[in-house]
């Protein structure tokens, strides 16, 4: 059944759902969509469809760039800004950010969990001004990468078991365990070590 079933329509936090959802298919590797393919792809009527589309293009957050072809819009950009001035994980860890930076020469990224995604909110470059993969607004993975996983290890138990239950494959195949037990043992180790072992072979090498 698509996202954007008729039934949906008279629901105010459906139908705003299943016009955020357009947005979701917008990325670096497909960053124009036509309305006829986010129709198709999410399953909505064609009214439906393009009455999303104009709602967007109205409050900024898509641009048309060609006929019938649309992109991500200045809206965006401008919440961005609005992120950047007044995040206060951002605010806080900046000042922590430039001291580490200017000690180790080091690229430095900080990150934080948002709902059950951990994203990269700033990059700051070290001396060899690195292009890393996982730049501001990047997801990262969460069991690959020390930051991640120190987020991850400082989960509730009952928050932990319902990740692991969802990602059980994913975890296997970053090494973090093959069951529940183990996986939760390694996250107990990370945890009681207060940092990961990649982060104390960093500090040793810069002490």
């Amino acid at each position: 059944m698509g996202a954007g079933n008729d039934a949906k329509d008279g629901a105010g936090l459906s139908t705003l759902s299943s016009t955020l959802a357009v947005l979701s298919l917008f990325s670096a590797e497909d960053p124009v969509w036509t309305a006829e393919r986010i129709i198709e792809r999410l399953g909505y009527t064609r009214p439906t469809g393009y009455r999303y589309v104009r709602e967007l293009i109205s409050a900024g957050f898509l641009v048309r760039v060609a006929a019938g072809c649309y992109a991500l819009g200045p809206r965006i950009i401008a919440l961005d800004y609005q992120i950047r001035q007044s995040d206060p994980l951002l605010k806080a860890g900046l000042p922590v950010i430039k001291d580490v930076v200017a000690a180790s020469g080091c690229e430095v990224n900080l990150i934080g969990l948002y709902g059950d995604e951990i994203v990269t909110t700033h990059q700051q470059h070290g001396v060899e001004h690195l292009p890393l993969s996982f730049g501001r607004g990047r997801p990262l993975p969460l069991f690959r990468g020390a930051g991640s996983k120190i987020i991850v290890a400082n989960f509730t138990s009952a928050k932990l078991r319902r990740l692991y239950a969802a990602h059980a494959e994913d975890a296997r195949a970053n090494g973090m365990g093959g069951d529940w037990e183990s996986f939760k043992s390694n996250m107990t180790t990370i945890r009681r070590a207060g940092v990961h072992k990649f982060v104390q072979h960093l500090a040793a090498q810069i002490a």
